[in-house]
């Protein structure tokens, strides 16, 4: 059973389910901007995740990093 999974809906033609084992990195991107989600399984077994934003539809050295740790931090 796969521990990631991306859905993108409802804008997409068909709905879209994404899964794997290691981790998932997910990317919105606008013409104004852009967010970045990246989850992976540490050694610990638990979930580390990373929210990056920035500037324009593409990746840029000058991206902020918003949050960085596990998951269960951010959820609580």
């Amino acid at each position: 059973m796969a521990k990631f999974m991306g859905t993108l809906a409802p804008w997409a033609r068909n709905e879209v389910t994404r899964v794997n084992q290691n981790g998932m990195t997910v990317v919105a991107q606008s013409w104004q901007g852009s967010v970045q989600v990246s989850m992976n399984m540490g050694i610990d077994n638990k979930v580390r995740c990373t929210i990056t934003v920035g500037k324009g539809s593409t990746q840029h050295p000058d991206d902020r990093v918003i949050f960085s740790g596990f998951l269960e931090e951010l959820i609580v």
